[in-house]
């Protein structure tokens, strides 16, 4: 079955995800660890972590997609602790000199409406957490990339959280399209 950080299908119609257990959240973030090590071994130089579009990390981030009531549900913090988490325990397992990034994204694939933070305050909240389990750098996705983030700002998602963290980011987001690549195949 689908699993996901709660019990709410990504759209209507889609079919309903499980939601996992503490003890399979668990398991989940030892196979996050389990690949860091596979990855060690095949001799790779850096480790990007996917939390974006609609993704299971993205999942827990999400207000909607995430309706948990115990330690990895309810508050902005709260939500964050499942990235941390992979995030910690794969730093764990590379150690402090191998690179480390996380992708992530306001939206979701089937929503592109859908965001993680409605204020910068808010984006700061999510990531100051995933910059303390260890992460390295941080890969924004946004729909659009030159578009700003938040009402009333120049900003970017990439020129926010590079602000906001200091870490290196990348932007992504319809960087080769004149036109949003939703309406491009029409």
């Amino acid at each position: 079955p689908t699993v996901s950080a709660s019990a709410i299908p990504v759209r209507e119609g889609a079919p309903q995800p499980v939601e996992l257990s503490l003890s399979e959240i668990k398991v989940v973030i030892a196979a996050w660890r389990d690949a860091a090590q596979r990855s060690l071994d095949a001799g790779f130089d850096i480790i990007e972590i996917h939390g974006a579009h609609g993704y299971l990390i993205h999942q827990f981030l999400s207000p909607l997609a995430n309706r948990r009531t115990d330690a990895y549900g309810g508050s902005l913090l709260e939500r964050t602790r499942f990235a941390a988490d992979v995030i910690a325990e794969v730093r764990r397992r590379v150690g402090p000199r191998f690179p480390v990034v996380l992708r992530y994204s306001q939206f979701k694939v089937s929503d592109y409406a859908a965001r993680l933070a409605k204020t910068p305050a808010e984006l700061d909240r999510i990531l100051a957490p995933l910059v303390d389990a260890g992460i390295d750098a941080l890969h924004a996705s946004a729909r659009r990339f030159w578009e700003p983030a938040f009402p009333g700002s120049d900003l970017t998602l990439a020129g926010w959280t590079k602000k906001l963290t200091g870490l290196p980011t990348i932007a992504v987001g319809s960087v080769t399209l004149g036109t949003d690549m939703a309406t491009s195949f029409r």
